[in-house]
């Protein structure tokens, strides 16, 4: 849209003085358009594990009320199970082994603080690449739900997410 366009535009100064390698970005087109905003000169790499979080298609189209009252008191208990799924959605297992994919992934290739990666996605994902990183195999539903999820990252909010090999990982939040 005319208004994401310029949040991108008023982002650039932001990441200017960091000299990233490469810029890895989610198939959505909406998230590839950011990306080159932000980062024009950047090699783009379209990484098939970077989408948002696929939820129940009973709430495509519903207000947020209605959002709300199904994981809030409809399926309150349900969605702290890590394998539970419905109508359509992506269980906490099946997101976050996305996540946890994608983090081993850039830790192999980008394994240096030499070598800093751009990540152009969307905030259920990047939530969950937060809780992988930072708590590892002991990352559950708890984490996200009651932690992650009720961060509020608006529109081109950044984190900066450090995952040397040989430190304990840790993260910022720029908005």
């Amino acid at each position: 849209s005319d208004i994401g366009v310029t949040q991108a535009k008023s982002r650039v100064k932001d990441f200017s003085h960091i000299d990233f390698s490469t810029c890895y970005t989610s198939s959505y087109r909406r998230a590839q358009d950011t990306a080159r905003i932000l980062f024009p000169t950047l090699p783009l790499i379209t990484q098939p594990d970077i989408y948002e979080v696929r939820r129940p298609l009973k709430l495509d189209g519903g207000s947020h009320a209605d959002a709300v009252r199904f994981w809030e008191i409809t399926h309150k208990a349900d969605k702290y199970q890590p394998d539970w799924s419905y109508d359509g959605s992506e269980s906490f297992t099946q997101v976050s082994t996305r996540a946890r994919k994608f983090i081993s992934e850039l830790i192999n290739i980008h394994s240096s603080e030499d070598d800093p990666v751009a990540v152009v996605s969307h905030g259920g994902f990047i939530r969950h690449c937060i809780g992988v990183a930072c708590k590892g195999k002991a990352y559950d539903p708890t984490d996200f739900f009651d932690l992650l999820l009720p961060m509020k990252i608006d529109n081109l909010d950044a984190v900066s997410l450090s995952l040397g090999k040989n430190e304990p990982p840790s993260w910022q939040w720029f908005n």
